[in-house]
C-alpha cells in the first residue's frame, strides 16, 4: 500500500497536464500512487496521459459523464489506498521536495488531519502544528491561514472519509478545511512547495465574473461560527463574524469603486445586508487581528 495517493481530476487541460504529471514523477519521495481521473474531456487530455501510462504507479479512470468539479475529486479518493490524499491540481506543479517535506510533516504530528502550505510571515518556524482552537483563531483573527487551494494541501485519507469528503458545491475545499479544523489539529507547513498556476481557462476566473464566489464564501465561514461545534468562544466568535462580514463587505465596497455598482449591491441584497451594514461593519472589522502566540514544539 503506498504512503500517498496522489489524486489528479482532470477536464480539457491538454495545455497543462503533461507538465503536472512529470511534477509528480519528479519526486523525491516515491512511495505514492497517482490515480488521475478524466472527466469526459473533449480535447487532448487522455491521449497526453497515455504517455505517462507505462508507470505502474498511475492509474488512469475515465468517467462515463462529466459530474463536475468537486464530485470528481470525491470519485479520485474512491480510488485511493494511501495513508494521505494529496491533490494536485491538473494544470498546477509540485516541486521535487513537496511530499518529501509534506509527509514527514505529517509523521511528525499524528494528530494532524491537515496539512497546508501557505505563504504565511516569518512569526513561525515550520512546520507547526495548531489545535482546533488556534487554528480557527489564526483563520479567522489573524491570517486566513485556511484559504487555501487543495493543491498546496496533504490530509489524513481516514479523517477525510470519516468528514464525507468535499460537500461538492462550489469553494468546497474551504468548507472541509473547516471542517476537518473544528475536530484535528492542523499543520501549517512551510511555503513554496507548490506553484498554483493562474490561467485565464480557470473556473475561478469565471466565478470571479460572476461574482457567485462572494456570497457562498461568506455563507461558509458564518456556517463555521454558527456551528454548534465550532471550537471558538462566545467572544471570538462574536468578532469573527464581525470579520468574515467586514471582509466581504470590503470586496462589495472595492467593486462599487471599480464602477461594479449594479452587481455590488444585487450580492449585498442576496447576502441579507443593507447599504448601511457596508460601511458599519466595514469599520468595525478588526482583521487582520495578530498572530497568536503558541509554544513550538522543537
Amino acid at each position: 500500500m503506498p504512503v500517498v495517493s496522489i489524486l489528479m481530476t482532470v477536464y480539457n487541460r491538454e495545455k497543462f497536464v503533461g507538465a503536472a504529471i512529470e511534477s509528480v514523477l519528479a519526486q523525491t519521495f516515491t512511495d505514492f500512487e497517482l490515480i488521475i481521473v478524466d472527466d469526459c474531456s473533449t480535447d487532448l487530455t487522455e491521449s497526453i496521459i497515455d504517455h505517462y501510462l507505462d508507470d505502474q504507479r498511475i492509474k488512469f479512470y475515465r468517467n462515463e459523464d462529466n459530474i463536475g468539479d468537486y464530485p470528481n475529486r470525491n470519485q479520485a479518493a474512491r480510488y485511493a489506498a494511501g495513508k494521505y490524499l494529496k491533490y494536485v491540481d491538473s494544470d498546477d506543479l509540485i516541486y521535487p521536495e513537496c511530499l518529501k517535506v509534506m509527509v514527514s510533516s505529517m509523521e511528525r504530528f499524528p494528530n494532524a488531519a491537515l496539512g497546508i502550505s501557505k505563504a504565511i510571515s516569518d512569526y513561525w518556524q515550520c512546520p507547526i502544528e495548531f489545535t482546533p482552537n488556534q487554528i480557527y483563531r489564526e483563520q479567522y483573527l489573524g491570517t486566513l491561514s485556511l484559504d487555501n487551494a487543495p493543491t498546496s494541501t496533504i490530509i489524513r485519507t481516514d479523517h477525510f472519509q470519516e468528514i464525507g469528503g468535499f460537500d461538492e458545491r462550489r469553494a468546497s475545499d474551504s468548507r472541509l478545511w473547516l471542517s476537518l479544523a473544528q475536530y484535528h489539529s492542523v499543520v501549517l507547513l512551510e511555503s513554496g512547495l507548490t506553484w498554483w498556476r493562474q490561467h485565464s481557462e480557470q473556473q475561478n476566473e469565471l466565478y470571479k465574473t460572476m461574482r457567485v464566489d462572494l456570497i457562498e464564501g461568506l455563507k461558509i465561514h458564518l456556517d463555521a461560527l454558527n456551528n454548534a461545534d465550532c471550537p471558538l468562544g462566545a467572544r471570538e466568535t462574536k468578532i469573527a463574524r464581525t470579520n468574515v462580514t467586514g471582509t466581504f463587505l470590503r470586496k462589495i465596497f472595492k467593486m462599487m469603486l471599480n464602477g461594479d455598482r449594479r452587481t455590488a449591491l444585487n450580492a449585498l441584497n442576496k447576502a441579507s445586508l443593507s447599504r448601511k451594514d457596508l460601511f458599519s461593519i466595514f469599520l468595525r472589522s478588526q482583521w487582520p487581528y495578530k498572530h497568536i502566540e503558541i509554544e513550538q514544539q522543537r
